[in-house]
């Protein structure tokens, strides 16, 4: 206890400035292991002749000497708590000081010191006498007694040294959450908040790198990250729990590559083994690009996931379409053969079946009409044997997302209605090239799988959904339930 209370006020008399130029720790860790050392002359003072009554004894001043290294720890964090918290009529903010750096070095430096002090107090010349004087056995379990004694203290205290990295994340968040927050909010190009953002982390973070050691530099780094990631998941929660419009997400996606930009070239100028990675990070990445998206776009990632779906399927359930495709130059040449195993919506166990095709994503394709087949009375084994040609402008015959959805429905009665009965998807990016003198009757069968949506949880259903209030969010998303239910839908 004497010597914690003597630590106590080598702490309260340190200035925190570093004792000399060619060192990075001040007073108090110098004097703690002066403490230390005392505790050892005293010891070597003694000059005990009983081994058994020199292990005791060596036992207890580890003991002692994890407990003052982590007292010293708690102290020094103590010390420099409130450093570095500023206040304005503006803002709160908190900035890295000198002051935390020493506080970080000088609890490592005590850290570092604990091995060679035990070295120092002559524990293996007690192992080797307890050997002759008992067994070896006895011997190495006491070894093993005073290791574990060892390798505790100082494991502790570099926990001590992450509590307080974590600290000094933790007090750099809430001015790091403002800038995230008001720059995701502000869509005016004029705004600086991520400017700075930028320049609150370089500034803090350039302190960190030139005062500590390289190794808790990282560790900082990790933290810091760690922290900006979780801050930004709360961000993008928040904001679908508000239904924040996309341009939020967007503002808040760019801001993340930024970031990545920025601490990845703190990983280059750092450690070569620092990996600034985040297990959210790719979960936050994907929804920042959902949520982000004009709805137009996101429709068509709805409409991509059902290509996949198809491309999936074992059976085909709702039957199957033959068709064949090709362009010529840029024009779509399309022939829709026959379908087969159509499941009926009615009673009756009949349909009058037609395809109606569309070009998708629908924005790109506005000027061009849909086709549509005739309708085929009471077959379930529908004939079509119906070729049409699209032409398209360059743009739309070299889009890489484009596709093409047939859909299979059945006209009622009075023909003013129809039931939906499956649907399938090509890709141009499948349909084959020839040139004008190939026919497309030379073209290979293509048979699609029919399908219906059932999958209304996936991520682009889900951001569509926080969209309702949106005309085009809405309507597409009743339309594709509708599809799902069988509900009747007018033409």
């Amino acid at each position: 206890y004497k010597a914690m209370h003597r630590i106590e006020r080598a702490v309260e008399l340190d200035e925190l400035i570093p004792i000399d130029s060619t060192v990075k720790y001040s007073s108090s860790a110098v004097d703690t292991l002066h403490i230390y050392y005392q505790i050892k002359t005293f010891w070597q003072q003694l000059s005990w002749p009983d081994v058994e009554g020199s292990y005791t004894f060596v036992a207890k001043i580890m003991d002692d000497i994890c407990r003052c290294s982590v007292h010293y720890a708690d102290i020094m964090a103590l010390k420099v708590d409130k450093m570095g918290d500023t206040e304005t009529v503006y803002e709160k903010k908190f900035e890295v000081t000198n002051e935390w750096c020493l506080a970080i070095n000088n609890i490592d430096y005590v850290r570092q010191s604990i091995q060679p002090f035990v070295k120092e107090l002559g524990m293996e010349d007690i192992i080797k006498r307890l050997a002759d004087f008992r067994s070896p056995s006895a011997a190495e379990h006491c070894r093993d007694t005073l290791q574990l004694v060892m390798d505790n203290a100082v494991e502790t205290v570099k926990n001590k040294i992450l509590d307080l990295l974590e600290t000094v994340a933790d007090k750099m968040s809430p001015s790091v959450r403002r800038f995230l927050m008001e720059g995701a909010e502000l869509a005016d190009q004029e705004n600086n908040y991520v400017d700075r953002l930028m320049q609150y982390l370089d500034e803090n973070l350039t302190i960190l790198s030139s005062q500590l050691n390289p190794d808790n530099f990282d560790r900082t780094l990790i933290i810091i990250f760690d922290k900006l990631s979780r801050t930004m998941f709360d961000l993008v929660e928040n904001g679908l729990e508000k239904r924040k419009p996309p341009n939020f997400f967007a503002n808040l996606h760019k801001t993340l590559h930024v970031l990545m930009g920025f601490f990845h070239q703190g990983e280059k100028e750092g450690s070569q083994h620092l990996q600034i990675q985040g297990e959210m990070l790719p979960r936050i990445e994907r929804l920042l690009t959902l949520h982000g998206m004009d709805t137009a776009d996101l429709i068509m990632q709805v409409h991509q996931a059902r290509l996949q779906e198809q491309r999936d399927m074992v059976s085909a359930a709702y039957g199957l379409l033959t068709v064949r495709l090709q362009f010529v130059h840029d024009t779509l040449r399309i022939e829709v053969m026959n379908a087969r195993n159509l499941k009926p919506m009615d009673s009756n166990g009949s349909c009058d079946p037609y395809i109606k095709i569309h070009l998708l994503p629908e924005d790109m394709f506005v000027d061009i009409p849909r086709p549509r087949t005739k309708t085929q009375k009471r077959n379930l084994f529908p004939l079509f044997d119906e070729t049409f040609s699209i032409q398209l402008s360059r743009e739309q015959r070299q889009s890489k997302e484009a596709m093409l959805l047939f859909m299979v429905k059945d006209q009622d009665y009075f023909g003013m209605s129809s039931q939906f009965l499956g649907e399938a998807y090509y890709p141009f990016l499948e349909i084959p090239t020839t040139t004008m003198e190939t026919n497309i009757q030379e073209m290979q069968q293509i048979h699609l799988k029919l399908s219906k949506p059932t999958d209304f949880d996936c991520d682009a259903m889900k951001a569509l959904d926080h969209r309702q209030g949106e005309k085009l969010a809405r309507e597409f998303i009743k339309r594709q339930k509708s599809k799902h239910e069988h509900s009747q839908s007018f033409m």
